[in-house]
């Protein structure tokens, strides 16, 4: 029971355990006496229980003895015992005490006097038998022991257990010297450093790696001692063993600044020496680098031999980096594998980052060719550059190879200022020289094992004094931006316009980005493949930096101004664009008690836009897009009521001109104003809402009818004994006639509220009928066609789609679909389509190439969005139709479930899903695509809401959008055809599911068969088809035609074709009812297609 009880705690009870080893003595057999001199390694065994093998060897007196025993078989606990001459203990030692596992160890043992003495062999705990190994040594003037020098590695072998290697060297006071044991495979050692008289001085053991001694300064003279064994003394392995002095090493490979050598590590252990000579205040980069990347070490030591840094990476390029030496004198570099077990080529660099000898000087714009055609290899090149200079650097990789291109920039005094690398080719774009001198490039490969050709260069980019106010021509290439400066004088707008003049493919031109700075300061940035137009608010005077980068190589115009050109009211002006969706800008001063400002342009491309800003270019607050996509060679607009000012404009022309060799056009614009005479009232008067209820389940937006509202005005609903209810947003026109208000009622009191404007005079309007909150909320879309029951072949013919929301709620994300037209037909869009954005803000490529209109089942299907459709609102959207088919044909239109509702609508979701699920595997996709669209749909409702200029988009775009995004890998080609299968899915139902029954029902809410004719009565009119009685309750409205709103009517007259005579006078009869009002009455134009006849 005792010996279970020690065999469990033996690592932690010492006393008994050596009480049971005693106890053993009395089995005791014991063999024959064996001599055994210094430098043994005896093989023996323990072949009975009890045996006890005695060796005797012959001691000088002042001997340090190590006496060793180890065994490999399992349960076997060594133990020796040192008796001096006169048969007294003088140590004992065993496995489970003091010693390493498996090895029991005396050391540290100096024998007293001359003779005799015995060392006693047995197994712990006297109950087991077997091999052993016995090691004796002395640790000054060792015998058998191999000599080494500084700056050696030998190659040896442990071949028995508890077997010591011994080694000798000379040594001199003041050597700082480095040891290093390694295994192969990493299998651990034991080194130990003696003096001349025998002291240990260290040792060093590790059960794995490399066993390693350093930061050991000699202080005398003579033979020192080194021994080497395995970890536990129980293994059998091959080894290294390298002795090292760290400065004035004997044999070591000398450097000089800017060289590369390769060389090897050939064996275990191996340190390489290096030495240079250095200057005080010299910035060094040493690197190593090693065949595939594997990593090593690099010892850095000073002229006095003491370590200053370590650098050891186990994969990758070692680098000691921009060190700055403190003393002049010879260095040493150490270099080894990073576990001192590997054998592997490598090279070495040594480089000053100022003033390096030998460095290739590069002058501007005259690139250089060289090589990488060693190990961890560094070219060095410089330039000179005066203060305030811009140049860019680059590093080309010229095969293309798997050659990572990487370089370093450091100034005059050798300080790293900047680094790049890429793939292909590492860039230094646009350096502003801090001061005159000569500046160092270190060119390599970025992983330090590669090997290739390369180009380098310094581009030196001219500071162009651009005068101000006129155009500047410039060249961008990829890396090498172009940079300028522009004296500005004081002013009080500040412009700046770029216009690329290079097309890149069919409709693209480079990407890139501009950058305005003055000094350090950052006063402008613009990115993308668009041209710019900024305008710089409250400029200060002086000196602007302009830097343009390009991504592709490209050419532009740049101007810095303080106005654009100027379009005058009532005259027609000609300007020019460079390429396809090339802008132009020019300004517009509109007088004040203006009732409409009028627009018009005429260009080339189909998909041609005009934007007009208010008071400042780019201002989101006031800002008016006109477009007629699909014809937008010829764009109309007009804005009502428009604000005395500063009108800018910005016109898009996205034409491909063919048959020519520039892309150049110049395009017409006119603008004119109508005068208004209506003197302002002077006090604010709500006239109408926009609806007078709203849910608390959704967004609310309300728009209030009236006069006299300041812009600063402000909206709340009042109920007593209740907080006010506040809108989220608030806008008002620029002459206080509207204000659009979205409320957010989901925590407001259910019941009538009182709508209220307040102005900043304290002036109060309040809706005449109160405005009622209603619990829950729904959108209720409907739709209409007003237009002529006969078409007239081979001629345009327009056709209103009148829509609106009977809802409580913003219906957000709405589909219109139109369909029933022949395929015979040319359709062209008087309505305002605009694009739908990704999330960033930018269009999906290729969106200009997604059709409106799909032939589905022999018929036009034009599926549109409109992003929000507010509640009691009511829109229109006009089509001119072209058709020479001869059948009666069907016009329908109708509206499905709004795409969000809290935010994306079950029933759409699952529909776009499933039917995407063959074609898009990822379904996790389509989630953030619908994020990405819940944000283009809401971002572009809050330009609409801001302009109060109702506009849609095409269903068809969010498809393409979602394609883009989500299906990556899908040709164009394949995107179209999945687009115009979708929708033809969409429509036919089939095969679908219920989920898209629900979400994407085909059913039209209106019709209106037309026949296909030759001619027809002159006297045809269209517009409105009616209106709700003056009785009819507000809950009860259908038609939600507004109130103080102006309709249009159209009244078409034409001589027929079998008229013998031409038409001398036209007489237009119409029956109105009695209480119209006759003075809000007036003709728009009159006149013969685009020929109008001016009105006095």
């Amino acid at each position: 029971m005792l010996k279970l009880i020690l065999s469990i705690f033996r690592n932690f009870i010492i006393v008994p355990l050596l009480l049971a080893a005693r106890v053993a003595y009395s089995n005791a057999i014991e063999s024959d006496t064996l001599l055994v001199k210094y430098g043994d390694n005896i093989k023996a065994s323990i072949d009975l229980i009890g045996e006890i093998d005695i060796y005797n060897f012959e001691g000088n007196a002042g001997d340090m003895v190590v006496i060793q025993m180890a065994s490999k078989k399992n349960n076997f606990g060594s133990q020796i015992e040192l008796l001096g001459p006169d048969g007294k203990l003088m140590a004992s030692d065993s496995t489970f005490y003091g010693g390493a596992l498996g090895l029991a160890r005396i050391e540290g043992i100096r024998l007293p006097s001359s003779g005799k003495y015995t060392i006693k062999a047995m197994e712990q705990k006297n109950d087991q038998t077997g091999d052993y190994n016995l090691s004796l040594q002395r640790t000054f003037g060792p015998s058998n022991a191999t000599f080494i020098r500084y700056n050696t590695t030998l190659s040896s072998s442990i071949d028995q257990l508890a077997e010591i290697d011994a080694f000798v060297f000379e040594g001199s006071p003041g050597d700082k010297i480095v040891i290093q044991m390694t295994s192969k495979n990493g299998m651990g050692g034991r080194i130990e450093l003696y003096k001349p008289d025998g002291t240990l001085i260290k040792s060093s053991r590790v059960l794995s790696g490399f066993a390693r001694i350093d930061n050991v300064t000699l202080d005398r003279s003579g033979k020192f001692t080194l021994f080497v064994m395995s970890a536990h003394a129980d293994f059998t392995l091959p080894y290294g063993l390298t002795l090292q002095r760290t400065f004035n090493v004997p044999n070591a490979i000398s450097l000089t600044y800017n060289s590369t050598i390769s060389q090897s590590i050939e064996q275990l252990a191996e340190i390489d020496a290096y030495a240079f000579k250095g200057k005080s205040g010299d910035i060094i980069i040493v690197q190593m680098a090693s065949e595939a990347g594997i990593g090593g070490q690099i010892e850095l030591y000073g002229p006095n031999g003491a370590l200053i840094i370590t650098k050891r990476r186990i994969l990758g390029t070692t680098r000691i980096d921009t060190l700055t030496l403190r003393v002049s004198g010879a260095y040493t570099i150490f270099v080894t594998s990073p576990q001192a077990d590997l054998m592997l080529p490598y090279g070495l660099t040594l480089q000053r980052t100022f003033e390096p000898p030998g460095a290739i000087l590069l002058n501007f714009d005259e690139p250089v060719t060289s090589s990488i055609a060693q190990l961890s290899e560094i070219d060095i090149y410089t330039f000179e550059a005066d203060s305030h200079d811009t140049v860019s650097i680059f590093m080309r990789d010229i095969e293309q190879t798997s050659f990572e291109p990487q370089i370093e920039l450091f100034s005059v005094n050798g300080s790293r200022i900047t680094s790049a690398t890429d793939n292909d080719i590492a860039i230094i774009s646009n350096f502003i020289v801090p001061e005159s001198g000569i500046y160092t490039i270190f060119a390599m490969d970025q992983n330090g094992y590669r090997m290739g050709e390369y180009e380098i260069g310094v581009h030196f980019i001219t500071k162009n004094s651009m005068d101000f106010g006129e155009w500047h021509s410039f060249r961008v290439d990829p890396g090498l931006a172009f940079t300028a400066n522009v004296a500005v004088p004081d002013v009080e707008r500040l412009f700046v316009l770029l216009k690329k003049n290079t097309s890149i493919g069919y409709t693209g031109t480079w990407d890139g980005s501009i950058e305005i700075l003055k000094g350090n300061e950052r006063i402008a940035y613009q990115s993308g493949r668009s041209d710019y137009g900024i305008q710089i608010t409250e400029p200060v005077s002086g000196t602007y930096t302009v830097v343009i980068r390009g991504d592709q190589s490209g050419k532009g115009i740049i101007k810095f101004s303080s106005a654009l050109d100027t379009l005058n009211l009532g005259e027609w002006k000609i300007s020019e664009i460079l390429r396809p969706y090339g802008f132009d800008w020019l300004q517009l001063d509109v007088p004040p008690n203006q009732k409409t400002l009028y627009l018009q342009t005429e260009g080339f491309g189909l998909w041609s836009s005009l934007d007009v800003y208010y008071d400042s270019l780019g201002n989101s607050d006031q800002h008016w897009v006109f477009a007629n996509f699909g014809a937008g060679y010829h764009i109309e607009g007009q804005i009502e009521y428009p604000a005395a000012g500063r009108y800018y404009l910005r016109y898009m022309d996205s034409a491909v001109i063919t048959g020519d060799t520039t892309q150049v056009r110049q395009y017409l614009i006119f603008a004119d104003a109508q005068y208004n005479n209506q003197p302002s009232p002077s006090q604010p008067i709500i006239i109408d809402l926009s609806t007078y209820n709203g849910g608390t389940t959704g967004i609310v937006t309300v728009i209030a009818y009236g006069t006299g509202f300041s812009t600063s005005a402000t909206v709340s609903l009042k109920r007593n004994g209740f907080p006010d209810a506040l809108p989220d947003t608030s806008i008002v026109d620029s002459v206080g006639r509207e204000i659009a208000v979205v409320f957010d009622l989901s925590s407001a009191e259910p019941g009538e509220w009182s709508f209220v404007v307040t102005n900043p005079d304290s002036q109060i309007a309040i809706a005449k009928n109160p405005f009622i909150i209603e619990s829950g909320g729904n959108h209720d879309m409907w739709v209409e066609i007003a237009g002529k029951d006969k078409i007239r072949r081979g001629r345009f013919q327009r056709y209103i789609f009148r829509y609106g929301n009977r809802g409580n709620i913003n219906a957000i994300g709405v589909p219109l679909w139109i369909a029933g037209i022949p395929t015979s037909s040319v359709i062209k869009y008087g309505a305002n389509i605009i694009p739908l954005p990704l999330a960033d803000g930018t269009f999906a490529d290729g969106w200009e190439d997604v059709p409106l209109a799909y032939d589905i089942d022999g018929e036009f299907v034009i599926p549109l969005l409109f992003p929000v459709i507010p509640p009691g609102t009511t829109e229109e959207i006009e089509l001119s139709i072209n058709t020479s088919s001869k059948k009666q044909f069907v016009l329908r239109a109708w509206t499905t479930r709004p795409f969000y509702s809290s935010p994306i609508d079950p029933q759409v979701y699952e529909c776009i899903r499933k039917i995407l699920e063959t074609v898009i595997p990822s379904g996790g996709c389509l989630g953030s695509f619908f994020e990405e669209l819940s944000k283009g749909l809401i971002d572009t409702y809050y330009i609409l809401f801001r302009n109060h200029d109702p506009k849609l988009s095409s269903f068809a775009n969010a498809l393409w959008n979602l394609l883009t995004s989500c299906g990556e890998n899908l040709l164009k080609a394949e995107k179209l055809k999945e687009i115009n299968e979708i929708i033809g899915d969409f429509m036919s139902g089939a095969g679908i599911g219920a989920e898209c029954d629900i979400a994407f029902p085909n059913d039209p809410e209106a019709g209106l068969p037309i026949d296909p004719v030759g001619s027809t009565t002159p006297e045809d009119k269209y517009g409105p088809t009616g209106y709700d009685p003056a009785s009819t309750t507000i809950t009860k409205l259908q038609r939600f035609v507004q109130k103080n709103k102006q309709f249009f009517y159209r009244i078409d007259f034409w001589n027929k074709e079998d008229a013998t005579a031409p038409a001398q006078e036209v007489f237009i009869l119409d029956t109105l009812d009695i209480d119209f009002a006759i003075s809000s009455f007036e003709f728009q134009e009159i006149g013969f297609l685009k020929w109008n006849i001016p009105l006095e």
